[in-house]
């Protein structure tokens, strides 16, 4: 697999865990189940994780970090 088909997949990731997140928090705030500070916990974490993987991939991508120009491969 290349560096940029990577990146897109990461992206891809990043942006399913972070909805994940979304929806894990919403549904505590609605819900409030017995551990609804630990689902916001975990939401929040998902949210940020996600995020962060999404926007680095992003940022490599336009500023050209993956390897598919480089010559010999």
């Amino acid at each position: 697999m290349s560096s940029r088909s990577r990146l897109y997949l990461y992206i891809a990731a990043g942006a399913y865990l972070a909805y994940n997140g979304f929806g894990l928090v919403r549904n505590a705030l609605a819900e409030r189940p017995d551990n609804s500070a630990l689902y916001m916990v975990f939401g929040v974490a998902f949210v940020i994780i996600g995020g962060f993987l999404a926007v680095k991939s992003i940022r490599d991508i336009s500023k050209g970090n993956d390897d598919d120009n480089a010559e010999g491969e």
